[in-house]
């Protein structure tokens, strides 16, 4: 696979999910799983799944990350895996690398959503008619229970 890719992935505490981006498409490319108590650390998993793939190294990636970014930096409450984003940039030779967290991720998605098609939106209660800009909330069970609220502001929806 040619190395004009870039890497997406969502690191929880239990399983860490890569897939490989054409660079300006947003169709995902090679999706994996990777348990995480197989490998020691985070860069031995992403290391693994480029090597499949022949990656040698990709342009850019976003990890989705199951827990708080402090100060660039990563310290999952579920694992034992840490990322420092300076050093796991340096280390894949990365352009451009960005941290998110995993609910803060699904929130800026919300708005984007097909509310007419149930393969995106399922109800799970009766429909409510409501300001269309109120605050939503996306929450999910994982290895431990995501949160996040996304807010309308004069600059488009904030996580």
């Amino acid at each position: 696979m040619p190395d004009s890719m870039s890497l997406v992935g969502d690191i929880g505490g239990t399983n860490a999910r890569f897939a490989l981006v054409k660079n300006g498409e947003t169709r995902l490319h090679n999706i994996e799983v990777l348990t995480g108590e197989e490998y020691p650390e985070l860069e031995g998993a992403v290391s693994a799944y480029l090597d499949k793939y022949d990656v040698t190294s990709p342009d850019s990636a976003c990890l989705a990350v199951a827990g708080p970014i402090i100060n660039s930096q990563v310290r999952f409450t579920n694992s034992p895996w840490t990322i420092a984003k300076d050093h796991f940039q340096h280390r894949f030779k990365l352009s451009v690398f960005e941290l998110v967290n995993d609910f803060a991720a699904q929130a800026m998605a919300v708005p984007h959503l097909d509310v007419d098609n149930p393969r995106e939106l399922r109800r799970i209660g009766p429909v409510v008619e409501g300001d269309s800009h109120a605050p939503r909330l996306v929450i999910g069970p994982g290895t431990g229970l995501g949160v996040c609220s996304l807010v309308e502001t004069d600059g488009g929806w904030r996580a």
